[in-house]
């Protein structure tokens, strides 16, 4: 069995000869202009993504604060209640990246994709509230009434969005359950961390904004 294998390499090795000098039937020679020479598996396509995660990372958080600004704007006619959802969640974004440390979490593939889905629990956090606020009617001789909108809105929207956090949480109690420390980390950290920030930054902070601004 291993002369078998002495024989094959050697075989290999002069079939790697002959490409390099050129004989073989017309392999070409290394310095031949046209011959390109690439090696390629599963361990260079992962590591490829290395390269370009951080435009990638950027171009999937932009197109989606861009989306939901539009899509804000568009339904809501306020320009302030558009920015003060994209600034919230923008945060939660922020806050989650910072937190990806803490659970061993790498920026690759995986967690751009969870910072993606991050935009989409954040929007689903604060965008009713700034709907209810919207919906408040101006009382006879305010000139804003803000702060009243701001309270109003939130003792209706917090009932909810707070089941919402409750049955999100809920939800990933049983990714626990896997054998894999990877599968922790990378989904149930990084959910568990979403939902909470995002809860927060939509019933504290986005409130505050709406009130002083």
């Amino acid at each position: 069995r291993r002369s078998r294998i002495r024989r094959v390499r050697g075989r290999l090795r002069k079939h790697a000869f002959r490409r390099r000098s050129g004989g073989g039937g017309g392999g070409g020679s290394s310095s031949d202009p046209s011959f390109r020479l690439f090696a390629t598996g599963y361990t260079y396509k992962f590591y490829e993504q290395y390269l370009h995660i951080w435009n990638d990372l950027y171009a999937l958080v932009g197109y989606s604060l861009l989306g939901v600004f539009g899509v804000t704007l568009l339904y809501q006619c306020d320009l302030a209640l558009a920015v003060a959802v994209c600034v919230i969640i923008l945060a939660v974004i922020l806050e989650v990246f910072g937190l990806m440390s803490a659970y061993g979490v790498f920026l690759n593939a995986f967690s751009v994709t969870n910072l993606a889905q991050a935009v989409g629990m954040s929007t689903e956090l604060s965008v009713h509230f700034s709907y209810a606020f919207a919906g408040r009617p101006l009382l006879p001789g305010e000139v804003s009434g803000r702060r009243r909108r701001a309270i109003e809105a939130l003792s209706g929207r917090l009932e909810a969005e707070t089941h919402g956090l409750v049955t999100s949480v809920l939800a990933i109690l049983f990714v626990l359950t896997a054998p894999l420390a990877f599968v922790h980390a990378y989904y149930f950290g990084m959910f568990l961390s979403m939902y909470v920030l995002a809860y927060l930054n939509g019933v504290v902070l986005l409130p505050v904004l709406m009130a002083l601004f």
